[in-house]
């Protein structure tokens, strides 16, 4: 759908102009009028104030124009749903410093399909958390700062109507290392034997 503001129109030529313009809104900035069509005529809201109203494209799709706090134009499609989030994400991984933890996404519905996001959140007691700055992915890697406090994930789902948020369990108490850096991360177990072999062999 075309969708277009039209400043400085007064109303005669917005009425002339309908057959040429249609699935468009006109604004007139003279008199404050508001003019839209709905495919076939221009329809004035003189000084009226709507939530929203309907319009519809040339292909004869309906949507509904929606006008925000922050006084942007919003589009949203016929049958549009707000989203919502059936199973909350879970995470697996190691809870020690310097492994990586992975968020798996909760079941989701919505229309248009929600955009994703996670925010990774850290506790010191398991009941006050705050976001960890910068960690919005699906993975973290767990730093001296989450030592000896707990974690989760926080799943953001959003489309044009809104947004919806879910939150994983906490993990444990994250175990600190006694490692200062990553490259010692994620070292697998060696069993007496397993060495002796790769000594002699």
């Amino acid at each position: 759908m075309s969708v277009k503001i039209l400043a400085n129109i007064d109303e005669a030529s917005i009425i002339e102009s309908t057959a040429g313009i249609q699935g468009q809104m006109a604004f007139s900035t003279d008199d404050k009028d508001f003019y839209v069509s709905d495919g076939s005529e221009f329809i004035k809201i003189g000084g009226k104030a709507v939530a929203s109203f309907d319009m519809k494209s040339q292909d004869g799709s309906v949507f509904t124009i929606v006008v925000t706090n922050a006084g942007s134009l919003l589009v949203v499609p016929e049958g549009s749903t707000a989203p919502t989030i059936t199973v909350n994400p879970t995470i697996s991984g190691t809870e020690k410093v310097w492994y990586t933890l992975t968020a798996t996404a909760g079941a989701t519905s919505g229309s248009p399909t929600p955009t994703r996001s996670f925010q990774w959140q850290s506790s010191s007691n398991g009941t006050d958390w705050s976001d960890i700055s910068g960690e919005t992915n699906a993975t973290i890697v767990l730093t001296a700062a989450q030592a000896n406090n707990y974690v989760r994930v926080q799943q953001i789902e959003t489309n044009v109507l809104g947004s919806a948020t879910a939150v994983s369990a906490s993990t444990g108490l994250i175990v600190a290392s006694i490692f200062s850096t990553t490259q010692y991360q994620n070292i697998l177990p060696i069993t007496w034997e397993a060495l002796t072999e790769q000594t002699w062999n």
